[in-house]
């Protein structure tokens, strides 16, 4: 489906984006037997979480595929995934932040090179005071 869009230029149309949703609702329904008869002896666990992944699977499908049709939405959520790995990294490594201030000031300290990284700007134009420029 990423492909696709790629190659459309950000969106598909109408009919292009009904044949994909056709064929999700296909897959979706495919892995729901699949699932049936595969977790029948299996874990009531696993049961229970397949069930229920199927199900936000089904009840999203909007949220899913909101890519197909506007071209600003990307395909997977990795930007926002890098932008909290170095926050978990952090605690990871020192157990916890010790102060309300350090969170909010590593926080912050983030949101600001995160930002920069995407606007791709410099970190010297923040230096020099520009700051206007980097959150127009």
């Amino acid at each position: 489906m990423n492909r696709l869009v790629n190659e459309a230029g950000g969106a598909l149309t109408d009919a292009q984006v009904r044949v994909l949703e056709a064929e999700w609702d296909r897959l979706v329904q495919q892995a729901a037997l699949w699932a049936h008869l595969r977790l029948l002896n299996g874990s009531e666990t696993a049961a229970k979480e397949t069930r229920r992944l199927l199900r936000r699977l089904r009840e999203r499908k909007t949220e899913i595929l909101r890519f197909l049709r506007e071209p600003h939405v990307p395909f997977n959520n990795n930007l926002a995934e890098r932008d909290l790995r170095m926050a978990k990294t952090k605690e990871k490594i020192s157990g916890t932040f010790r102060s309300e201030a350090g969170v909010e000031a590593f926080c912050l300290m983030r949101s600001v090179l995160s930002t920069i990284q995407k606007q791709k700007k410099t970190m010297v134009e923040l230096l020099q005071g520009n700051t206007e420029a980097l959150f127009a």
